[in-house]
């Protein structure tokens, strides 16, 4: 039997969730489907080269203790097998891939009920954690330090993303030439190498341990920026 085009695996997706849903699913500015389960959002990602879907949720957002969220991820990887926990960030996503060519309902349905089963706690989680639950409100405190600081350790990765090139000055000056701020930012970023790493060889699906690597030396790239800036400072 021929491999469904793209078009044709959407036109299944579509139908499937139709079905689930009592309505046609709606896509959104990502090509993705939101969809409502017990108060979250999931989103439905089709992965036309695998002939799959990705379901997943972000389940914490925010996090400011990086070491515990390395630890907790563990932790639900192994109470959750059938699912995939990771850090992305300062989020904790949640996820889990299922073959779309044909894609079977009653997969879907049991793939929605471990989802659930798992975003039941996630109050817990985030309070853990430190973060917040993606449909809370953002606190007031925006120019929290902690906040202030994983936002520029965001824009640092992003910019390496956009130009490997950046530089020691460029990162000094994100970080506002404050050696507390690089140091701070850079126990962030080593964190996140190290819970990705540990993600890695836990994984029993080489895919995923791949790409928990490959992320993992986005990381490195990061840290390894961050330290060159600080080495600049402390010589300057």
């Amino acid at each position: 039997m021929p491999e469904l085009t793209p078009d044709e695996l959407d036109e299944q997706v579509e139908a499937v969730f139709a079905t689930l849903l009592d309505a046609p699913p709606a896509r959104d500015d990502d090509g993705d489907i939101p969809l409502q389960l017990d108060a979250c959002t999931l989103y439905v990602s089709t992965v036309y080269d695998a002939r799959a879907i990705d379901v997943w949720a972000p389940i914490v957002v925010a996090i400011t203790d990086t070491a515990q969220a390395a630890f907790t991820v563990h932790f639900l990887n192994n109470k959750f097998p059938e699912l995939k926990f990771r850090l992305l960030a300062d989020r904790l996503i949640v996820g889990s891939r299922l073959f779309a060519d044909p894609l079977v309902t009653p997969h879907v349905e049991r793939l929605l009920g471990h989802l659930s089963q798992a975003l039941a706690g996630r109050d817990e989680i985030a309070a853990v954690l430190g973060g917040r639950t993606p449909d809370t409100p953002q606190p007031d405190w925006r120019d929290d330090e902690q906040e202030r600081e994983r936002t520029i350790l965001r824009t640092i990765f992003e910019l390496q993303h956009a130009d490997s090139q950046i530089s020691a000055d460029d990162v000094i000056a994100i970080c506002h030439g404050d050696q507390q701020t690089v140091l701070n930012v850079l126990a962030l970023s080593n964190n996140l190498e190290t819970q990705l790493r540990s993600d890695a060889e836990h994984d029993l699906d080489p895919t995923d341990a791949a790409n928990d690597r490959a992320s993992a030396d986005d990381w490195k790239h990061t840290s390894d920026a961050l330290r060159v800036a600080l080495r600049t400072i402390a010589l300057s």
